[in-house]
């Protein structure tokens, strides 16, 4: 077995190059932290790596929200510009008129039908003959009240904008790609109650919304996804509570519902 010789015999040259001799370490070139043995560095290297995948999960999972975020921004956006449109459509001035105003001569008078109201008192004053553009589109399974930021209430959002805005039911329609495809015109009787007796538009529209448009039930002749909103009139203006129907349901799991007289 050989053994150490002591400094002191060693010739010159051995004594020189004793001295240069430089000890052998593992460097990590991530943080500069120094080994003395391969087992220490390697566990080391691991971390480095294991800290790195955590690190990309992350990131991964970041950009996936942030990519669904902009998705319903975008969706959001689209379905605005389609009432704006529509809104436009309705509006157009008819060719005629439109000549009037430029060729010095006042346009001929064209009458008016006087629109049907409501008595002041009566459960029908709140009616309203179309449906008017949401000032807010809140989902029926919502917690939080987009206006007053106050927790729903246990009937959900529509009972929160019901029991602490005074919401009156206006309108209720099927929107698919941003476009109405149908509008359900109330009537004094429920086609699927026949107990039930409605007094008002109202009364119609929230229960039809309670008992037959509530997820489970749908309407079986729309292509889905569609969405069903329920036009409710605030102090602030309109509010849209919807229902997403986003894929088929099992076959026996939802009652089909007939179209009601669209308007």
């Amino acid at each position: 077995m050989n053994e150490a010789v002591p400094p002191s015999f060693l010739n010159p040259v051995q004594k020189w190059l004793a001295k240069r001799r430089i000890p052998r370490v593992f460097h990590c070139v991530d943080c500069g932290e120094e080994f003395p043995e391969k087992p220490l560095f390697d566990e080391h290297v691991l971390t480095h790596q294991f800290v790195d995948i955590c690190f990309q999960i992350q990131e991964t999972e970041d950009f996936r929200f942030e990519c669904q975020d902009d998705v319903r921004l975008r969706n959001l956006l689209l379905e605005a510009s389609s009432l704006e449109e529509d809104f436009d459509k309705e509006n157009v001035m008819p060719g005629e008129s439109e000549g009037a105003i430029g060729n010095g001569f006042p346009p001929e008078p064209v009458p008016v039908a006087p629109m049907p109201s409501a008595s002041p008192g009566t459960e029908g004053s709140f009616d309203v003959f179309g449906p008017a553009a949401p000032i807010a589109l809140v989902g029926d399974c919502d917690r939080v009240c987009s206006l007053c930021f106050a927790p729903s209430s246990e009937d959900g959002i529509l009972g929160h904008l019901l029991e602490s805005h005074g919401a009156k039911a206006t309108s209720l329609r099927a929107l698919r790609k941003a476009k109405t495809v149908y509008t359900v015109a109330p009537t004094s009787t429920c086609e699927f109650c026949a107990e039930a007796t409605l007094a008002s538009d109202h009364d119609f529209f929230i229960h039809t919304w309670k008992n037959h448009i509530r997820e489970g039930d749908e309407l079986k002749s729309i292509r889905k996804p569609y969405k069903m909103i329920l036009d409710v009139h605030v102090g602030e203006g309109t509010v849209g509570v919807s229902v997403n129907y986003d894929a088929p349901l099992a076959a026996g799991s939802y009652k089909v519902l007939k179209l009601y007289k669209s308007c």
